[in-house]
């Protein structure tokens, strides 16, 4: 990997980064509306409640939901 790709990764990542925590900020999913919780599996790691299998989300009677992202902290 060249400097130049990975100056574009780190540009890519941080605005990604950057995008997740104002959207943490608000605390609400901008896919669905619901709120947001902490996957403490990595840190900086946030998801949607109603992200995953019925009996994982906060709501199982809602749909499902697929937004999550990464803060970097």
């Amino acid at each position: 990997m060249t400097k130049t790709q990975r100056r574009e990764i780190q540009a890519r990542t941080s605005k990604h980064n950057e995008e997740t925590r104002e959207v943490v900020k608000t605390g609400k999913c901008p896919l669905c509306g619901s709120g947001l919780c902490r996957n403490l599996s990595l840190l900086g790691w946030w998801q949607c409640e109603q992200y995953g299998a019925v009996g994982f989300r906060k709501n199982s009677e809602l749909p499902a939901c697929d937004w999550q992202g990464f803060t970097g902290e």
